[in-house]
């Protein structure tokens, strides 16, 4: 290489040195030599015009969100569907490596509820086929009532007490309610109480008692109504019943079963409480308008008893005047009073 080649070298060498030691400062518009960059400067660390933000830093519309932003209608959530009765049962996918001797427990268990229900429904199936079958037994003509035995009854037949107990079709023992059937018995006019005992296998037997007769009114028709002492007509005969007392009231009785009117139960009350000492001279009970009661004796005599209160001490007065006092006939003994006992002649 000659000289003149190694001058132009150095020469471009320096031209290019020149051009890089000319950088221009930025702040300054000045050119700055780069390798005074690395000092520090007072100068060049303090915040220019140029370090505040400009126009150009503020946002502008295009930063704004735009309406390709906002959600759309497939943002929204979407609905589930609830399982339907055609979907495949949910199955939970065990691990396949499951020991093997789990796995036979499990088996076991299972086969073991299964034998347990098994079991269980046998058991339940044969209690009831055994109660079905027992029912079946028990309402048989094995235990029906085919023999009903009837104690005490004097005025209604065996027939009609066995009606009235709802024996007369021969049902069950198992279906014999004894309370029942004794209620049924003791609406029968005559009977006063009744008591019903079922024997088993096929038997029943009935105790009656039967109320007294103790007044006898006057009927329709011409019948006479025989009366217990509670008022309660027991029966219709065509004849006048010897031995009772006869009760004249202002209301007639009414059918068998019924009860005397409250009219006529002061006169029944009398009629049942007459004394021995002289019942059997009383040939009538007559109650009068305000239940004023009057005896019409055989002697004959007429007895006002008045009303119904203090009697015992009103019977004491007519049995010691019956007793003692000379009467004639149509005379009128007075012991409404009882203190004040007195004698009317007729």
């Amino acid at each position: 290489m000659s000289s003149t080649d190694t001058d132009t070298d150095t020469d471009t060498d320096t031209d290019r040195t020149t051009d890089t030691d000319r950088i221009t400062d930025p702040a300054t518009g000045e050119p700055s030599d780069p390798r005074s960059q690395g000092e520090p400067s007072n100068e060049a660390d303090a915040p220019t015009e140029t370090d505040a933000p400009t126009e150009t830093d503020a946002p502008t519309e295009t930063d704004a969100p735009t309406e390709t932003d906002a959600p759309t209608e497939t943002d929204a959530p979407t609905e589930i569907e609830p399982p339907s009765d055609t979907d495949p049962p949910f199955e939970i996918e065990l691990p396949s490596d499951i020991d093997p001797r789990i796995s036979a427990r499990r088996t076991e268990v299972a086969q073991q509820q299964e034998r347990r229900r098994q079991r269980l429904g046998a058991i339940l199936l044969t209690a009831v086929a055994a109660l079905t079958a027992g029912w079946a037994v028990l309402h048989s003509p094995l235990f029906a009532a085919r023999a009903v035995t009837v104690v005490g009854a004097t005025h209604e037949t065996a027939a009609q007490v066995v009606a009235a107990a709802g024996l007369a079709g021969h049902p069950p023992l198992m279906d014999v309610n004894s309370g029942a059937a004794a209620l049924g018995i003791e609406r029968l006019p005559w009977v006063r109480s009744a008591s019903v005992a079922v024997h088993w296998p096929d038997s029943v037997r009935i105790v009656v008692h039967d109320r007294v007769a103790q007044v006898v009114m006057s009927a329709s028709g011409g019948q006479w109504a025989e009366l217990s002492p509670g008022g309660r007509v027991l029966s219709d005969v065509a004849t006048q019943p010897v031995g009772l007392v006869v009760v004249v009231g202002p209301q007639p009785p009414g059918p068998p079963g019924s009860m005397l009117g409250a009219s006529d139960l002061v006169g029944l009350r009398i009629a049942s409480t007459l004394p021995p000492s002289f019942r059997a001279q009383v040939t009538e009970v007559r109650i009068e308008p305000g239940g004023w009661v009057q005896l019409e004796m055989t002697t004959p005599i007429v007895v006002d008893i008045g009303s119904a209160s203090q009697l015992p001490a009103k019977y004491e007065d007519v049995s010691a005047i019956l007793a003692g006092a000379t009467l004639h006939v149509g005379d009128i003994v007075d012991v409404s009073v009882p203190e004040a006992p007195s004698v009317t002649e007729g």
